[in-house]
């Protein structure tokens, strides 16, 4: 992907298992290739609620770039790292989400996915690691959108 290109959600995928249920997977802006950003999470379907929790702090930081920055910024530095470079995954949970993102981000993000605010830091939590991880091929940032 060039510096250029940007992920962008693509919901025509049909459901896997009914109407609760949506898969997701993200393609570049160039309209070239689709990418499994999310849809390898949990075999390729993941809850729309946790789609949409993920989503929509992916896109008002920015991009992936954005979300990097923020967690480092906040002390998830070393976390961050290892879901960007090849190798395992270190864990983050839903009270550490909690304190990087503050109260007011998180009420912003659950009122935005209409998602309680202890279920979006717990969506958080399980997805970002592997969201952050499928869109960093090679340990490469993709560019903020």
């Amino acid at each position: 992907m060039s510096r250029s290109q940007t992920l962008k959600p693509n919901a025509n995928v049909a459901s896997r298992r009914g109407p609760s249920v949506r898969a997701h997977t993200w393609r570049s802006n160039s309209g070239s290739g689709n990418m499994g950003l999310l849809d390898g999470i949990l075999g390729g379907v993941i809850g729309a609620g946790a789609f949409a929790v993920v989503q929509h702090y992916i896109e008002s930081h920015g991009g992936i770039e954005g979300v990097a920055a923020e967690l480092e910024q906040t002390g998830y530095g070393q976390q961050v790292k290892s879901w960007i470079g090849d190798g395992s995954n270190l864990p983050i949970n839903a009270d550490d989400v909690k304190k990087a993102l503050g109260s007011e981000k998180l009420k912003k993000i659950a009122a935005a996915t209409g998602v309680p605010i202890d279920q979006a830091a717990e969506y958080l939590a399980e997805h970002l690691p592997t969201a952050v991880d499928k869109s960093t091929p090679g340990g490469k940032l993709p560019p903020a959108a």
